[in-house]
């Protein structure tokens, strides 16, 4: 006979929940330290998840449901996260650009200014 594991407990969900509020949080105030808190409990729940074999296919549609929104919850977190990453790489590029590294590698290894056109392919 076959046991299949039971759906993941609505409390550990909840938790989880909490944890991608937190994230979201941290995200938008620019929190580094709750940000790495928050991230930390997250992964620390996704063992959870993942160690007592909890699969969303054996949950039932309530739990499904709830699986996808918490899933979701997660992806406009990462869309944050993707966001922050965009905005301090824009504020590096405008430091180096002021400290006059601006420069970029050309095919035969000699510096180029940013400002130097550089072509997508070889012509």
């Amino acid at each position: 006979m076959i046991t299949l594991p039971p759906p993941p407990s609505s409390a550990l969900l909840e938790r989880f929940d909490a944890a991608l509020d937190a994230e979201r949080g941290a995200l938008l105030s620019g929190d580094e330290q709750r940000l790495a808190q928050a991230t930390r409990a997250k992964a620390a729940l996704v063992e959870a998840l993942v160690a007592e074999g909890r699969a969303g296919s054996q949950a039932g549609p309530a739990v499904q449901r709830r699986l996808r929104e918490l899933a979701d919850k997660n992806r406009i977190n990462g869309l944050l996260i993707a966001e922050r990453i965009s905005d301090v790489q824009c504020r590096r590029q405008f430091f180096e650009r002021i400290a006059g590294r601006d420069s970029v590698y050309g095919r035969d290894g000699v510096t180029l200014p940013t400002s130097t056109p550089r072509w997508s392919a070889r012509i």
